[in-house]
Protein backbone atom coordinates (compact mmCIF):
# COMPACT_ATOMS: atom_id res chain seq x y z
CA UNK A 1 0.00 0.00 0.00
CA UNK A 2 1.22 3.75 -0.88
CA UNK A 3 0.51 6.47 0.96
CA UNK A 4 1.15 9.88 -0.88
CA UNK A 5 3.94 12.26 0.24
CA UNK A 6 2.96 15.99 1.55
CA UNK A 7 3.67 17.33 -1.67
CA UNK A 8 2.49 14.68 -3.40
CA UNK A 9 5.66 14.24 -5.75
CA UNK A 10 7.16 10.01 -4.03
CA UNK A 11 5.15 7.84 -2.95
CA UNK A 12 6.17 6.06 0.37
CA UNK A 13 5.51 2.42 1.55
CA UNK A 14 4.77 2.04 4.49
CA UNK A 15 7.88 1.65 6.07
CA UNK A 16 8.71 5.22 4.93
CA UNK A 17 11.36 4.42 2.00
CA UNK A 18 10.63 6.11 -1.40
CA UNK A 19 8.78 4.50 -4.12
CA UNK A 20 10.01 5.47 -7.53
CA UNK A 21 6.87 4.33 -9.09
CA UNK A 22 4.51 7.53 -7.81
CA UNK A 23 7.04 9.83 -9.02
CA UNK A 24 7.89 8.17 -12.13
CA UNK A 25 3.50 7.69 -13.19
CA UNK A 26 3.56 11.64 -12.14
CA UNK A 27 6.56 12.39 -14.43
CA UNK A 28 4.43 10.91 -17.10
CA UNK A 29 1.46 12.17 -16.87
CA UNK A 30 3.26 15.72 -17.20
CA UNK A 31 5.09 14.53 -20.20
CA UNK A 32 2.37 13.54 -21.70
CA UNK A 33 0.22 16.81 -20.79
CA UNK A 34 2.80 18.59 -22.28
CA UNK A 35 3.06 16.24 -25.40
CA UNK A 36 -0.41 15.96 -26.35
CA UNK A 37 -1.25 20.06 -25.30
CA UNK A 38 1.52 21.56 -27.43
CA UNK A 39 1.42 18.39 -30.44
CA UNK A 40 -1.57 19.97 -32.31
CA UNK A 41 -0.55 23.99 -32.38
CA UNK A 42 2.75 22.87 -33.19
CA UNK A 43 1.60 20.72 -36.23
CA UNK A 44 -0.71 23.31 -37.55
CA UNK A 45 2.41 26.30 -37.20
CA UNK A 46 4.74 24.25 -39.09
CA UNK A 47 2.89 22.51 -41.81
CA UNK A 48 0.98 25.91 -42.22
CA UNK A 49 4.44 27.49 -42.58
CA UNK A 50 6.21 24.98 -44.33
CA UNK A 51 3.84 23.46 -47.03
CA UNK A 52 0.78 26.11 -46.77
CA UNK A 53 -1.35 23.39 -45.78
CA UNK A 54 -2.17 20.94 -43.05
CA UNK A 55 -2.57 16.99 -44.54
CA UNK A 56 -6.15 17.41 -44.12
CA UNK A 57 -6.16 20.78 -46.03
CA UNK A 58 -3.72 18.58 -48.63
CA UNK A 59 -6.11 15.85 -48.88
CA UNK A 60 -9.09 17.93 -50.00
CA UNK A 61 -6.34 20.40 -52.12
CA UNK A 62 -6.89 23.69 -50.29
CA UNK A 63 -3.57 25.96 -49.01
CA UNK A 64 -3.33 28.90 -46.77
CA UNK A 65 -1.68 31.47 -48.48
CA UNK A 66 -1.15 35.12 -48.22
CA UNK A 67 -3.94 37.18 -50.53
CA UNK A 68 -1.59 37.37 -53.59
CA UNK A 69 -1.25 33.83 -53.89
CA UNK A 70 1.96 34.19 -52.53
CA UNK A 71 3.15 31.83 -49.32
CA UNK A 72 2.50 32.38 -45.71
CA UNK A 73 5.34 33.88 -43.95
CA UNK A 74 6.69 32.80 -40.35
CA UNK A 75 4.43 35.41 -38.48
CA UNK A 76 1.49 34.39 -40.07
CA UNK A 77 1.71 31.33 -39.33
CA UNK A 78 2.30 32.04 -35.28
CA UNK A 79 -0.46 34.50 -35.66
CA UNK A 80 -2.77 31.65 -37.41
CA UNK A 81 -1.53 29.14 -34.13
CA UNK A 82 -1.46 31.44 -30.85
CA UNK A 83 -5.01 30.64 -30.07
CA UNK A 84 -4.15 27.15 -30.13
CA UNK A 85 -0.93 27.50 -28.17
CA UNK A 86 -2.74 29.82 -25.89
CA UNK A 87 -5.38 27.08 -25.23
CA UNK A 88 -2.64 24.52 -25.78
CA UNK A 89 -1.01 25.84 -22.31
CA UNK A 90 -3.81 26.89 -20.32
CA UNK A 91 -4.67 23.05 -20.64
CA UNK A 92 -1.10 22.10 -19.81
CA UNK A 93 -0.89 24.21 -16.40
CA UNK A 94 -4.00 23.31 -15.55
CA UNK A 95 -4.01 19.60 -16.01
CA UNK A 96 -0.28 19.95 -14.46
CA UNK A 97 -1.80 21.38 -11.22
CA UNK A 98 -4.79 18.77 -11.27
CA UNK A 99 -2.00 15.94 -11.51
CA UNK A 100 -0.18 17.44 -8.06
CA UNK A 101 -3.41 17.77 -6.26
CA UNK A 102 -4.72 13.99 -7.22
CA UNK A 103 -1.03 12.68 -6.66
CA UNK A 104 -1.23 14.47 -3.22
CA UNK A 105 -4.81 13.10 -2.47
CA UNK A 106 -3.98 9.35 -3.57
CA UNK A 107 -4.46 7.76 -0.25
CA UNK A 108 -7.67 9.23 0.33
CA UNK A 109 -8.49 8.16 -3.19
CA UNK A 110 -7.69 5.22 -2.03
CA UNK A 111 -9.92 4.69 1.30
CA UNK A 112 -12.77 6.82 -0.54
CA UNK A 113 -14.77 6.08 -3.22
CA UNK A 114 -15.84 8.85 -5.43
CA UNK A 115 -19.39 8.83 -6.40
CA UNK A 116 -19.09 11.39 -9.37
CA UNK A 117 -15.99 11.87 -12.22
CA UNK A 118 -13.38 13.92 -11.68
CA UNK A 119 -14.68 16.89 -13.88
CA UNK A 120 -13.13 19.99 -12.45
CA UNK A 121 -14.78 23.33 -12.88
CA UNK A 122 -11.54 24.83 -14.81
CA UNK A 123 -11.38 21.79 -17.29
CA UNK A 124 -15.55 22.58 -18.05
CA UNK A 125 -14.75 26.28 -18.27
CA UNK A 126 -11.63 25.73 -20.44
CA UNK A 127 -13.57 23.06 -22.90
CA UNK A 128 -16.64 25.67 -22.93
CA UNK A 129 -14.02 28.70 -23.91
CA UNK A 130 -12.56 26.73 -26.60
CA UNK A 131 -16.57 25.14 -28.14
CA UNK A 132 -17.20 29.48 -27.80
CA UNK A 133 -13.64 30.33 -29.95
CA UNK A 134 -14.23 27.44 -32.73
CA UNK A 135 -18.19 28.46 -32.92
CA UNK A 136 -17.31 32.22 -33.38
CA UNK A 137 -14.31 31.04 -35.42
CA UNK A 138 -17.29 29.18 -38.03
CA UNK A 139 -19.51 32.01 -37.79
CA UNK A 140 -17.12 34.56 -38.88
CA UNK A 141 -16.05 32.37 -41.99
CA UNK A 142 -19.89 31.78 -42.88
CA UNK A 143 -20.73 35.70 -42.49
CA UNK A 144 -18.18 37.56 -43.74
CA UNK A 145 -18.28 38.72 -47.43
CA UNK A 146 -14.92 36.84 -48.17
CA UNK A 147 -15.46 33.84 -46.25
CA UNK A 148 -12.61 34.05 -43.88
CA UNK A 149 -12.46 32.40 -40.59
CA UNK A 150 -11.11 34.79 -37.85
CA UNK A 151 -7.59 33.39 -37.27
CA UNK A 152 -7.42 34.15 -41.36
CA UNK A 153 -8.66 37.69 -40.64
CA UNK A 154 -6.06 38.25 -37.98
CA UNK A 155 -2.91 36.86 -39.56
CA UNK A 156 -3.87 38.40 -43.11
CA UNK A 157 -4.14 35.00 -44.94
CA UNK A 158 -7.05 32.96 -47.20
CA UNK A 159 -7.54 29.46 -48.01
CA UNK A 160 -8.00 28.88 -51.38
CA UNK A 161 -8.07 25.80 -54.18
CA UNK A 162 -4.50 24.52 -54.92
CA UNK A 163 -5.29 24.83 -58.69
CA UNK A 164 -6.43 28.05 -57.89
CA UNK A 165 -3.01 28.50 -56.42
CA UNK A 166 -1.45 27.44 -59.15
CA UNK A 167 -2.76 29.36 -62.36
CA UNK A 168 -1.77 32.74 -59.74
CA UNK A 169 1.47 31.57 -59.78
CA UNK A 170 1.32 30.41 -63.66
CA UNK A 171 0.04 34.05 -64.46
CA UNK A 172 2.92 35.92 -62.32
Amino acid sequence: MHVASKGGFFDFDMDGTPNAIGDLSTTLAIITVVISSTLYPVYTFVFHYRYGATLGKMAVKINVTKPDGSPISLSQSAIRSIVYFIFGLLLSVLQIVFIFQIESMRSALIVTSLSSPINPLWYQLLTVSTFVWILRDICTFMFNTKHKALHDVMAGTVVINSKARQSITIAA
